[in-house]
């Protein structure tokens, strides 16, 4: 509104990583087409098409090139924008049920990120390898993210959906209880992309284990 379009730019930035989360989709994918169509940092206009692309798979709409192969980068390039793009080759190797290479990417992009980026990241990973089987990975990857110093409300939801997880492989009694507490978090925090995924890998991770499934549908 002032006309400090570098300010709006960054603000939309983060609003639309966060609408990956919240499930503001069409405002996101909208926001980005309106500031891809101006004057835009390369950086930022990568960013956008990251978070773009991102939720496009979550949509099941039709791929687009994110503008960077994060194998072979400009050598100038942020090296937390090529993380971004690395994430999402993981959402994109997720949703096609290609587990490994999913987690193999979040990793890589964790790998290089700082802050609540490499907490999506390492979540991500987690997340692969619960839905692989792979228990090991899984709980690895679930005590790097208890190390880290991400807090708040989300992140205890996110390591009590991946604790329920690994409780699940290990065939614990209390995984399909850990799982409906995990469930209702996500429900308090309004949080839809999340509480879709601990739903659905309460079905498809506890059944694996002949663990009762979580309580409830999504909206």
């Amino acid at each position: 509104a002032m006309g400090v379009g570098d300010v709006a730019i960054q603000l939309a930035d983060v609003a639309c990583a966060a609408a990956i989360e919240t499930g503001d989709w069409q405002w996101a994918l909208g926001t980005a087409q309106t500031l891809e169509s101006g004057p835009l940092d390369e950086a930022y206009r990568i960013d956008l098409g990251v978070n773009a692309a991102i939720i496009r798979c979550l949509m099941g709409m039709r791929r687009v090139p994110i503008g960077v192969d994060p194998d072979a980068p400009p050598a100038d390039l942020d090296s937390q924008i090529v993380a971004g793009a690395r994430y999402a080759l993981a959402w994109e190797a997720f949703v096609d049920g290609r587990d490994h290479d999913a987690r193999r990417h979040a990793l890589g992009a964790a790998a290089v990120s700082l802050g609540a980026e490499r907490g999506y990241e390492l979540t991500l990973a987690a997340r692969a390898a619960l839905w692989a089987g792979d228990r090991d990975g899984a709980a690895a990857t679930l005590d790097e993210l208890a190390g880290s110093n991400l807090a708040g409300r989300a992140m205890d939801a996110t390591r009590s959906t991946l604790a329920a997880g690994v409780a699940a492989l290990d065939g614990a009694t209390d995984a399909g209880e850990r799982y409906r507490s995990a469930t209702e978090a996500w429900r308090a925090l309004d949080v839809p992309l999340h509480l879709c995924l601990c739903l659905a890998e309460a079905d498809r991770v506890g059944r694996a284990s002949g663990i009762e499934q979580a309580d409830g549908q999504a909206d």
